[in-house]
């Protein structure tokens, strides 16, 4: 494996999102929303209102797809803990996405939608996937996957046939074909960060893949495969590294026996200092895995679409911030990026492009999440405040909905 690097040194690049829109409805506290996405996507807002719920439901998808519903289920309590509870409780979630990714090289991006309702039962002994539904329609062709408790049809190439899912399984992991298939593995490949600071201090067992995991386990492995197979990358990761912390000129994997660690390597005032990551402050160690996340291999080579990391900037000085948003920023001219955050610092900044911005409140114990509304866009645009001050002074607002829910 070789980096692709472009005229800029920085690799190829694609400012072209994966997942275009994400509507759902009854999941966790989130009743209905409709949110359009770009490269690169913020969501900002106070702790509790539901930001985490809305990278969940992408996460569950993911991961229904690449095990089995139940499985996803299980992971999250069982479907009651999923269900939204109040105002009443709702019968069933649904989850729908719109993407656009190139399914063959040649081909152009191809727009698809997909999207599955799960709820309980009639006899209420466990779970069932009510609907499920799939269109991608080229310039002279549609193809369509369309079920109802696991029956019903497929097209493709203009040819209907009937189908059953099989037990306890997506029709999109089964029925095949395509553009099925490859959205299939497309929707498999995003991944969800929240990082946990032990698992990234301990030593850890060399995984074969150099994938990040959600929790920041293989972080070694990834540094180091950074660091033999696209050098441009890994020299970016180790600028924003020394942009956070000043005195740090590198961060290193390092090989013990069938175990990798990390260290930092610094100098002070003309001396060479390496610590160990038992060493690094939770927001340094925090900084690297999230920088790791985002220029890891299979970010860099398009194997991976999109990622998602909860509240990047936790246990970093204000300062750093900024650093933090221009990596974000960087990195989703290659993955799509979507990032959670509380912190007005983030945001702090005349340059920042409140597009990328999508504002999360509780209101009545439901998630409400949109677009800045348009005062705050004004008042940025002015350079009156930046969005962090309104975030600060409690003035940042989403903007009312377009209406529209999550049903197809």
């Amino acid at each position: 494996m070789t980096e692709d690097v472009a005229e800029d040194g920085t690799g190829s690049t694609s400012a072209v999102p994966f997942i275009s829109r994400v509507r759902i409805k009854n999941y966790k506290s989130i009743a209905s929303c409709d949110v359009r996405l770009g490269p690169l996507t913020i969501l900002v807002g106070p702790n509790g209102s539901g930001k985490s719920n809305f990278l969940d439901a992408l996460a569950f998808m993911t991961r229904a797809l690449e095990t089995t519903p139940e499985e996803a289920i299980n992971e999250r309590g069982g479907l009651g803990e999923i269900l939204r509870r109040v105002p009443g409780g709702a019968d069933s979630f649904t989850i729908a996405v719109e993407t656009t990714r190139p399914f063959w090289p040649a081909w152009p991006e191809l727009p698809t939608t997909y999207g599955f309702e799960i709820g309980p039962t009639q006899n209420g002994t466990g779970f069932e996937v009510i609907r499920e539904d799939c269109i991608a329609q080229g310039e002279r062709w549609i193809s369509r996957l369309r079920l109802e408790h696991g029956s019903g049809v497929g097209t493709l190439s203009g040819v209907e046939v009937s189908y059953k899912a099989p037990r306890g399984r997506l029709a999109l992991q089964t029925f095949g074909g395509e553009p099925f298939e490859s959205l299939y593995y497309s929707l498999r490949s995003p991944r969800f960060y929240n990082f946990d600071t032990q698992t990234l201090r301990r030593p850890q067992s060399s995984a074969a893949r150099p994938l990040l995991q959600h929790d920041g386990e293989a972080l070694g492995d990834v540094l180091a495969a950074l660091a033999t197979d696209f050098p441009v990358s890994k020299a970016r990761l180790d600028a924003y590294v020394n942009a956070i912390v000043p005195d740090a000129t590198a961060v290193k994997a390092q090989r013990a026996g069938g175990y990798m660690t990390v260290s930092l390597k610094t100098n002070i005032e003309g001396d060479d200092y390496e610590f160990s990551s038992l060493a690094m402050s939770d927001g340094t160690i925090r900084a690297v895995a999230m920088l790791a996340a985002l220029f890891q291999p299979e970010a860099l080579d398009g194997r991976l679409a999109l990622v998602g990391i909860e509240e990047p900037e936790t246990a970093l000085h204000p300062a750093a911030a900024g650093v933090l948003f221009d990596a974000l920023t960087e990195a989703s001219e290659r993955v799509q990026v979507i990032a959670t955050s509380q912190s007005p610092d983030l945001l702090d900044r005349e340059d920042i492009d409140p597009s990328v911005v999508r504002v999360v409140v509780m209101r009545d114990g439901l998630t409400v999440i949109g677009e800045v509304d348009e005062v705050s866009r004004e008042i940025a645009a002015q350079k009156l405040y930046t969005l962090g001050a309104l975030m600060r002074g409690d003035q940042l607002t989403p903007a009312p909905s377009e209406g529209g829910d999550a049903e197809e």
